[in-house]
């Protein structure tokens, strides 16, 4: 067994969670580590909402693949794909500092996540998550359907599961609360993460610097009540 296949066995569950759509099928089927019949059979699991069994089934797909240099194809189908956090967790070794600044994100972000589906407004958001790369998009496209024929609320759900699913958590983290900050709700991180608020600095470099004309000029206050936040 390789590196790669037992860091991936040990994921599993990281991979069904991030992986919520059927592109990195077509690139293992491309690379031939899929067959056309076990391809089609998972895209069409993907596209009717069943992620975690044609993720369970993927991965048996894989590991039971006979292709020379499946696991090299694999990481780079995750490349292709826009999942550079899968990729990176499959060949680099975290840092116990980034660790536990994951899980830090991770609780922090759990424990806020009843609230923000209620306050935060997903068409204000996806401009400045979609260029930090928070969001692909595919991504993009699926929150703003979900939000024209489902409402706001369910919208929300949607990209806040989204979010969660390309970038590192600690990336992932500290990008959302820059574009919360920058779309005029800084209240809503002053309840999650008011150190963030003082010194966003201090959560590490933000990714490349988003031009101008991307960033949302209105700011709208959702939260009528300071009581909305209760933990």
């Amino acid at each position: 067994m390789t590196d790669i296949e037992s860091r991936v066995r040990d994921s599993r569950q990281e991979i069904l969670r991030c992986i919520k759509e059927p592109a990195i099928v077509s690139y293992l089927q491309a690379s031939s580590v899929i067959s056309p019949e076990d391809g089609s059979r998972l895209k069409t699991m993907y596209l009717s909402g069943e992620t975690t069994k044609a993720g369970e089934e993927m991965l048996e797909c894989i590991i039971d693949s006979n292709e020379p240099g499946k696991w090299t194809s694999f990481i780079e189908a995750l490349e292709n794909a826009e999942y550079p956090y899968l990729k990176e967790l499959f060949l680099c070794s975290d840092s116990e500092a980034n660790n536990h600044l994951a899980e830090h994100a991770k609780k922090v972000f759990r424990l806020f996540t009843p609230s923000l589906e209620k306050s935060i407004i997903p068409c204000e958001l996806i401009p400045e998550l979609h260029a930090r790369e928070v969001i692909n998009r595919e991504d993009r496209d699926l929150i703003i359907a979900t939000e024209r024929n489902r409402g706001t609320t369910a919208a929300a759900v949607v990209l806040l599961e989204r979010i969660q699913c390309r970038l590192s958590p600690v990336e992932w983290y500290r990008e959302f609360l820059s574009a919360l900050m920058k779309t005029g709700n800084e209240h809503l991180v002053q309840y999650m993460e008011p150190d963030f608020v003082a010194d966003p600095s201090a959560f590490g470099p933000l990714q490349s610097t988003i031009s101008e004309g991307k960033h949302l000029n209105k700011t709208i206050n959702i939260i009528r009540s300071k009581d909305v936040f209760l933990v």
